[in-house]
Parts: structure tokens; sequence; C-alpha cells
């Protein structure tokens, strides 16, 4: 036997990379279809909306304070996707109005909304939730002051 020219002799190396290297890609071809197909990335990329609130807040004759929530511009937000919510000290219940200026039923630009009969130190916040109701991220806060 000829034991020089066995070792010399690297004709099988490169099919068998080919074939692990066909293996792998036909595993994460696999991996991926089958991620998209499953619908596993399904609101994985649902970032929180970029939105600019202000408030403006002014005093009623009774001492209670009413303040407008407005939205200055950036993304376009469902209205089932924004919440507002007032943390009271006091235990008052603040009325808490509606969104008017609403762009196909989504807070955009120009959209405004009235929080009244609050008091001084209620809080203000303006939340958004993921459409999966998972998870949520506060968008604005305001803070009543006399």
């Amino acid at each position: 036997m000829k034991f020089d020219t066995l070792r010399t002799d690297d004709t099988a190396v490169s099919p068998v990379i080919g074939v692990i290297l066909m293996v792998a890609i036909t595993v994460i071809l696999a991996a991926v279809i089958g991620t998209m197909v499953l619908g596993l990335t399904g609101n994985v990329n649902q970032t929180a909306p970029q939105a600019s609130f202000t408030f403006s807040q002014g005093g009623s004759t009774s001492g209670s304070y009413y303040v407008n929530i407005n939205d200055n511009g950036g993304d376009t937000i469902p209205t089932s996707n924004l919440n507002v919510t007032v943390s009271s000290s006091s235990g008052s219940s603040p009325n808490m109005g509606n969104w008017t200026g609403l762009t196909s039923g989504d807070v955009g630009a120009g959209s405004s909304r009235n929080v009244s009969q609050l008091n001084t130190g209620d809080t203000i916040k303006v939340i958004w939730t993921k459409s999966n109701g998972k998870s949520a991220q506060v968008l604005a806060t305001y803070k009543v002051s006399s």
C-alpha cells in the first residue's frame, strides 16, 4: 500500500465541506421560514410611537384645575392604544373628556384632550400600550401645580 499517496490525496475534502455547508443553509432556511409561517414574528418590532405632547393648565373659580393635553406632532396613534390616567392624592375623580381633532380615528398632530376637576399634586400620564396588551410605555407626564 502506498501511504504517501493517501496523505497527499485531498480530493474528497471539497465535496465534504460542500455537503456540510448545504445542510447548514437548509437548516437556517427552514428555521426562518418556519418562524414566519407560524407567526412568531408578530409584534416583535412594534416599538413605542414618537409623539410630542404638551400640557396647558388653567384654573376655575371652584378651586379645581383643568389641563389640556395637546399632540404637537410625531406618529399617529390609534385611540385604542392610548390611555390617559390621573393619579390623585386627594381621591378626587377627574372628568377625563375625549380626544378631539382626531385624524381618521387616530390621535395625531392637532388632537387634544381636556381633563378637568383636578387638584394640586394630581399627576396626568399619557400611556401607549402595545396591540397585544403585554407592555406599555409612558409617553408624557404632567403634575398639576397651584
